[in-house]
């Protein structure tokens, strides 16, 4: 990012007839349905006729979806606004842009999809090989020794243990977070407190009993790249690690929360039928 910001201002200065007027940059993806505060703060502003030309790296840091990009750009040169695209050399004011325009955003997504595929692929060729490092990703509980390899932080382990006694005993995860609280323990973030989502996790992490488990989720093609649950491309390897507990207490833990999940679609069941009632 700063070598764009870098580019860009430079070719603002080495031009005498024009200057800076500000610098609008969003941290979030580009594709549809992202809210990019910056992306709206350069529109009012444009509104106001606070600058005339827009200088962007290229059509897919403006903005990956066509239509999207295509209206904000009719509505910039309405207020006599021109937008010039480094990469592709393209500049709004020309009287073919909206079809170069188009081919150029249609360009940048196949090359986006080709390079998610391709990058997908290489992850499933390493998940072949029991030594890869995909299977050595370490997590709360567990550090790297001087190969790499998954080694147990006591401390942390007592910890994981207490998580899992509190649960099959009854506890629930809001009980079992404050619990740690009281007990001085911090987060694996280095927080006083304990989210719920981080016991939760936490409970359903198989690397615990010594196994790991590759591909739990899986995430949709470039656009729709939500992560989603998938079980045909799940890659199990058993007796990886030293566990910090025993299969049997993972599987009680999973028992529960699963009679848990059940109750409460039930529960909901029930409320949606005496209502229609």
């Amino acid at each position: 990012i700063q070598h764009q910001i870098s580019r860009l201002t430079q070719k603002i200065y080495d031009n005498p007839a024009t200057k800076l007027a500000d610098i609008y940059i969003d941290f979030v993806s580009g594709k549809t349905g992202s809210y990019r505060p910056e992306w709206e703060r350069m529109h009012t502003d444009a509104c106001f006729g606070k600058f005339k030309k827009v200088f962007t790296k290229s059509v897919s840091r403006f903005g990956r979806d066509t239509v999207e990009g295509l209206q904000m750009i009719q509505s910039l040169r309405a207020n006599n606004v021109e937008v010039i695209f480094d990469n592709e050399e393209l500049h709004s004011f020309s009287p073919d842009f909206d079809l170069l325009y188009t081919v150029a955003v249609a360009q940048a997504q196949f090359e986006n999809e080709d390079r998610s595929d391709n990058i997908r692929k290489g992850i499933m060729m390493q998940s072949d090989n029991p030594e890869s490092k995909l299977y050595n990703r370490k997590c709360y509980g567990y550090e790297h020794d001087a190969n790499g390899e998954l080694v147990i932080v006591e401390s942390e382990a007592e910890v994981i243990r207490m998580i899992f006694t509190m649960y099959i005993e009854g506890a629930s995860v809001i009980t079992i977070s404050n619990k740690l609280s009281e007990l001085g323990i911090s987060s694996p973030t280095g927080k006083e407190k304990w989210s719920n989502r981080t016991i939760d996790t936490i409970l359903q992490n198989e690397k615990y009993t010594g196994e790991v488990l590759l591909f739990k989720t899986v995430t949709g093609d470039y656009p729709n790249t939500k992560a989603s649950r998938l079980t045909a491309n799940m890659k199990l390897c058993t007796d990886h690690h030293a566990p910090i507990i025993s299969k049997e207490v993972f599987n009680e833990a999973q028992l529960r929360r699963h009679k848990k999940v059940l109750k409460r679609i039930n529960s909901k069941r029930d409320r949606s039928l005496e209502q229609l009632r």
